[in-house]
């Protein structure tokens, strides 16, 4: 029985260190936490669409919890998706779905650059050798994908390093989150507002509370005098 050959080491294609807070690395994550904060924003906006159709009334906290039980943005899309189109399945709204999908696409592919920044880190990629590499942000899943294919065939010459984003490039992806908000907000103003019945506001007991110090005392009313008993 023969001996079996050794193992070689995989190849290394490119090396990937962290930068730490340096002031290279502080403009990258500025840069993203900027369009983490704007996407923030298309999320809201996804929940008042779901919460003008669900109960146009008002928004009671079960809208809201129902609604937020709901993992991961595109499964919240999908919801949002499904209840307008068995909301308005009449002819008359054709628009209105047109629209939608348009405002849909515009967010599912959004959301896709969003998760690159979303799950990533600054770093200095570079090939093997005296190569003074590139910093830029790295995805987790593309470094992750490379390694898996490194270890798997580490004889594959054709390899490439991760996905790397500029500051420009993420500066383009934010540009991207922010049409996305103002898609969002005017198909909401505009032509779900168009469709929509009038909101009806129900007050409750303890919707409407007078301030005590504008409120008049009762005033007193003279008692009745007690009722004359009779004689049998």
């Amino acid at each position: 029985m023969s001996a079996k050959a050794p193992v070689s080491p995989p190849i290394m294609f490119w090396e990937a260190s962290d930068k730490g807070e340096t002031d290279e690395s502080l403009q990258f994550y500025q840069a993203v936490g900027k369009s983490i904060a704007i996407w923030t924003r298309a999320e809201a906006e996804l929940f008042s669409v779901y919460a003008a159709i669900a109960h146009p009334n008002g928004m009671p906290s079960g809208v809201s919890a129902a609604f937020h039980e709901i993992i991961g943005f595109r499964q919240r899309l999908s919801a949002v998706t499904a209840l307008i189109r068995n909301t308005f399945y009449e002819p008359k709204y054709s628009e209105l779905l047109k629209r939608w999908t348009i405002v849909r696409k515009l967010l599912n592919n959004t959301n896709k650059q969003r998760n690159k920044l979303a799950h990533g880190v600054v770093l200095t990629v570079k090939k093997a050798g005296s190569d003074p590499g590139k910093t830029g942000w790295a995805p987790f899943f593309d470094l992750t994908a490379v390694m898996v294919r490194k270890f798997v065939k580490s004889n594959a010459p054709s390899l490439k390093t991760p996905e790397h984003l500029s500051l420009s490039q993420i500066a383009e992806i934010t540009l991207k989150m922010s049409n996305a908000v103002v898609a969002i907000k005017e198909f909401k103003a505009r032509d779900l507002a168009a469709v929509m019945p009038p909101v009806k506001r129900t007050e409750t007991k303890n919707s409407k509370r007078e301030d005590p110090r504008n409120t008049t005392p009762p005033t007193q009313s003279t008692p009745l005098p007690p009722p004359e008993s009779s004689q049998e």
